[in-house]
């Protein structure tokens, strides 16, 4: 029930989901707790300040008129020193749906266009990197509808690496402190991105190579998921929600540890 102890998985699941843009009474519903609880842990974490600042109607027709142009949520975050979080609940509360991956196409593609720009030993030393310390994945939007992510999490005195990563690829760079006091509680600061389109482009780069890393059965998984969810129309019918579970459960089982030599 609403306001029991909430558990270290659900606080990871509210993070991600605050993350892809879903509100705290939205992800408070979907974890039935309450959203005092909720918006505590996600103080905690670093990923939420608890306020949201006031914009004027000019500030506001602003945001529009850039996110109509084709810009990201956290390019024009950037613009207003504020988080991508903070544009995406101003914009929706708004009534501007921006809710629908398809929504940010023009600027997906605007950005995948320069992935062949960026040279070939950044891509082998990104995809090294990505496979010791990155995360793929699939998460829920507030319809119901899976979405794509990669994040790499590294301790936050190394984050001039996650930086440059974003500079070339775009997504959002966030901080977090230790939930505890202990001797390998480092804060820690993560690089985050969505959307169909520009993950797929970087999915592709990264299932290049040779060397028979695990992940790589993940990236292939999450390439499958996004050329599927590409081909499907804005609304799902009940089979493809199902569908997506299905992706979402190929994905975790990948990654359950088993012993050597068994199957």
């Amino acid at each position: 029930m609403p306001g029991t102890q909430i558990t270290k998985q659900e606080i990871d699941r509210a993070i991600e989901m605050f993350n892809s843009g879903i509100s705290i009474s939205k992800i408070a519903a979907l974890l039935k707790r309450s959203e005092e609880r909720v918006s505590f842990h996600l103080k905690k974490a670093g990923v939420w300040g608890g306020s949201t600042p006031t914009f004027t109607k000019e500030q506001i027709s602003k945001m529009i008129e850039m996110k109509n142009s084709g810009l990201s949520l956290q390019h024009i975050g950037d613009e207003f020193g504020v988080s991508y979080n903070t544009i995406y609940h101003t914009l929706k509360k708004k009534g501007f749906d921006i809710s629908v991956p398809m929504k940010n196409m023009k600027h997906q593609q605007a950005m995948v266009n320069t992935f062949d720009l960026v040279s070939a030993d950044w891509w082998n030393e990104f995809r090294g990197f990505f496979y010791g310390e990155g995360t793929v994945g699939i998460s829920w939007g507030s319809r119901g509808r899976g979405a794509i992510y990669l994040r790499i999490t590294l301790r936050d005195d190394d984050s001039e690496a996650l930086q440059h990563i974003r500079s070339v690829l775009g997504g959002k760079v966030s901080y977090s402190t230790p939930k505890t006091d202990t001797r390998n509680s480092n804060p820690n600061c993560m690089w985050f991105i969505t959307g169909l389109s520009t993950c797929l482009a970087i999915l592709e780069k990264l299932s290049d190579g040779v060397i028979p890393a695990k992940k790589r059965k993940d990236i292939e998984i999450a390439i499958e998921f996004c050329k599927w969810r590409l081909d499907c129309s804005r609304h799902l019918s009940a089979e493809q929600r199902t569908k997506q579970f299905d992706f979402r459960n190929r994905l975790k089982a990948i990654k359950v540890y088993r012993v050597v030599g068994q199957s």
